[in-house]
């Protein structure tokens, strides 16, 4: 359906601004309102994730791949310093709201992806 493409500096002001293109990727994905307020949330939380090990002004690329019942979000970074945490307690918020995570970290590129997909109501 769509695709769209977001290039920021990984630095924390840019938080809002990315929460804020994943809730109207989402809506246009059909997601619920309970499914777009825990995308926002886990947004938040992986984007604090790669600011932590991102270098200074570096950037990270986010891709919103948008699909009728379906979202990915791509984080992606060809300057991260260090792998990213799965012991924190960001990385068991992002297990709590999001269905699917892949972390893919090779020499000083990280990959994270989201997916988030459509529950039907009984």
């Amino acid at each position: 359906m769509a695709t769209i493409q977001l290039s920021v500096p990984a630095t924390p002001e840019f938080v809002g601004l990315i929460r804020s293109a994943a809730s109207h990727a989402a809506a246009h994905a059909d997601l619920t309102v309970e499914q777009i307020d825990d995308l926002r949330l886990a947004v938040d939380e992986a984007y604090a994730l790669l600011v932590n090990v991102v270098a200074d002004n570096r950037d990270i690329h986010i891709t919103f791949d948008v699909q009728p019942g379906q979202i990915n979000i791509d984080f992606h970074s060809a300057d991260a310093a260090a792998p990213i945490s799965q012991d924190g307690f960001a990385w068991t918020v992002l297990q709590a709201l999001v269905p699917r995570i892949d972390l893919v970290h090779t020499d000083n590129t990280l990959t994270l992806s989201l997916e988030m997909l459509t529950v039907a109501s009984a």
